[in-house]
């Protein structure tokens, strides 16, 4: 039996603080963001790119983004949807 932790620890909910990347505990690269959004990383771009959630380059090329830039995006689809 393995005693590694997994890389990848996916939430059952989306809300709550656990930590998906085990290098970084608040950090999460784009793969891992839209997997715990429970989106496809390619949608999670299209809402980078119209400004909709906040984030942060590493090294200049590389996207990442922290457990409170998502919680945020979140909160404000909630706002939203309430709107509505």
């Amino acid at each position: 039996m393995s005693t590694e932790l997994p890389q990848t620890i996916r939430p059952k909910d989306p809300l709550s603080l656990t930590t998906i990347s085990t290098r970084h505990p608040q950090v999460f690269t784009e793969p891992e963001a839209a997997n715990w959004l429970r989106v496809s990383r390619i949608t999670l771009q299209r809402i980078r790119l119209r400004g909709e959630i906040s984030f942060s380059r590493v090294g200049g090329t590389r996207v990442v983004y922290t457990i409170k830039n998502l919680t945020d995006y979140l909160a404000s689809c909630e706002r939203k949807a309430l709107l509505n």
